[in-house]
């Protein structure tokens, strides 16, 4: 069994079919074939799940509990936990338990953050992705928006087409991040629950380290 709070779930349709739940040690995703899952599983809540006959597989290098693998086309098809089966792998043990994000460098971004609830601070919207949609509604296609560090680095905001907020604009100021922390291959993306984890409201950075993160 492990235990973990829910820092991520479908409530504004950016996270599909799973829920996210960490510990003090760690983060993991956990497929679950069903909807509306933050009915169940709001944010905050802390669940035992009893991994039995469940698998550890990864998705471009992100890692996952399934229900079930697929490899007969040559290709991981992975598919998450059957409702009739919700019960039977996952109990509620408490609601609302208080979440802390933590704070991280571009430097310290690694796979041990994996599945974690983040901050990062001052940072921004590329110039290029400034004033763009999160992602395109009308099409339900997704998005990769680039947040630079004053510092220097980037990481990329990931926003689903179906998700509630894709239709909006992103924010012209600097300012701190909230998201959990997921790769796709090489790519460090942060997944928001919603705008309200978007705190882009000071002035711009500028200096050395920021030329060097505009495009050449």
């Amino acid at each position: 069994m492990i235990e973990g709070v829910v820092v991520g779930n479908d409530e504004h349709d950016n996270i599909y079919k799973s829920i996210i739940i960490q510990d003090s040690t760690g983060g993991i995703v956990l497929l679950l074939d069903g909807t509306n899952l933050y009915q169940n599983y709001p944010v905050g809540a802390f669940l035992r799940v009893r991994i039995q006959n469940l698998f550890l597989t990864d998705y471009r290098k992100m890692q996952q509990l399934v229900a079930g693998v697929d490899t007969s086309n040559g290709t991981l098809v992975t598919g998450g936990i059957p409702v009739p089966l919700f019960e039977k792998h996952i109990t509620t043990l408490s609601d609302h338990y208080k979440i802390i994000p933590i704070e991280v460098a571009f430097k310290n971004l690694g796979d041990s953050l994996q599945g974690r609830l983040i901050k990062i601070m001052n940072v921004e919207f590329s110039a290029t992705d400034t004033g763009q949609t999160y992602a395109d509604y009308k099409n339900k296609t997704g998005a990769s928006r680039a947040l630079k560090f004053c510092t220097g680095g980037t990481i990329y905001i990931r926003s689903s087409g179906y998700a509630d907020f894709a239709g909006i604009a992103t924010p012209t100021g600097n300012g701190s991040v909230i998201g959990i922390y997921s790769v796709y291959n090489s790519e460090k993306q942060l997944l928001i629950r919603d705008t309200s984890d978007i705190l882009l409201k000071n002035k711009r950075c500028t200096g050395a380290a920021w030329l060097q993160n505009l495009p050449q």
